[in-house]
């Protein structure tokens, strides 16, 4: 029980008994008893372990007669990262969670994950599509790895390592250079470490920042990519390449032209919002008024003012 819960930041009795494989909770109700225990009843997870013992118990284990194996410690981070899904899962299912326990459970989870190199990211990918959707933006900020001898800079060599890099670019993209932003998605994509419904986002904010660095053919290009895999950001890849800034003499060719002219005029109202930020003011009002629905149009008789109607 007690490495068990050295492998977390914070806990609580589920969490920590899950953690140990256990199915009761009075291993854990003991070990919070002792003194070693810290205890904050404001926070999400209640207790913690003093962070010298976790440093010992993890890294100087070597000499205890019930010491643990290489195996030992990852079947229990498996156990802990699984733990950690479920209450996140519970909770955002309940509609009762918050932006405040998704972003502490992807803290956890992602330095659980990289530390002790679990490929599987299971339930962190789901949690970063929640945590995108929000757009709110609060660091993930794991611990950062150890750097590579002679290199300076951190090892980036897990799933979780390019996850966690992957929503600090996205995270950051507002506050840095749309290039900067640019060349780390890109060096992340190169690792190759992230699952494909992952690896989509990371397609998805590049063409975004190629879009705001001008560079139309390359973001047209991966946002193609994206509505061709077809995953999660297929609709919003859709919408993008048709977006304000992309070549209008492309726009007929584009994927998806038809469902975003499902009614008269909305072509001329995509095709106005593309040349009005190209400052092409005369032909973008020209648009917006042949888009205008006439008397006799659909949109109009829905308003029950039909000339001919009956009633």
């Amino acid at each position: 029980m007690l490495r068990s819960a050295s492998l977390l930041d914070a806990f609580d009795l589920d969490l920590a008994t899950q953690a140990a494989g256990l199915t009761h909770q009075s291993a854990a109700r003991r070990l919070v008893e002792r003194p070693m225990i810290s205890e904050d009843p404001y926070a999400i997870w209640p207790y913690h372990l003093h962070g010298g013992i976790r440093t010992a118990l993890q890294d100087d284990d070597s000499h205890a007669a019930d010491r643990w194996t290489e195996a030992d410690w990852h079947q229990a981070a498996t156990r802990a990262l699984a733990a950690l899904g479920r209450q996140w899962q519970q909770t955002s299912a309940a509609a009762a969670g918050g932006r405040a326990f998704l972003v502490a459970c992807l803290r956890q989870g992602l330095r659980l994950a990289r530390d002790h190199h679990l490929e599987d990211l299971t339930w962190l990918s789901d949690a970063a599509y929640a945590y995108i959707d929000d757009s709110v933006w609060e660091p993930i900020a794991p611990p950062v790895p150890t750097p590579a001898s002679g290199s300076g800079r951190p090892v980036t060599d897990t799933a979780a390592d390019a996850l966690a890099e992957l929503l600090t670019a996205i995270s950051r993209r507002q506050h840095e250079h749309r290039e900067r932003t640019a060349r780390r998605l890109t060096t992340v994509l190169d690792q190759g470490l992230l699952p494909p419904e992952t690896a989509e986002l990371a397609w998805y904010y590049r063409a975004k920042a190629y879009k705001d660095l001008g560079r139309t053919a390359e973001s047209l290009q991966g946002m193609q990519h994206v509505v061709a895999v077809g995953g999660r950001m297929a609709s919003r890849a859709r919408r993008g390449m048709a977006k304000p800034g992309q070549d209008p003499r492309r726009l007929p060719h584009r994927p998806g032209r038809r469902s975003l002219t499902r009614w008269t005029g909305r072509q001329h109202r995509v095709h106005a919002d593309i040349l009005w930020p190209q400052a092409d003011f005369t032909a973008a009002i020209h648009l917006c008024e042949a888009a205008r629905p006439k008397p006799n149009s659909t949109r109009h008789r829905r308003t029950g003012h039909r000339p001919d109607s009956p009633w």
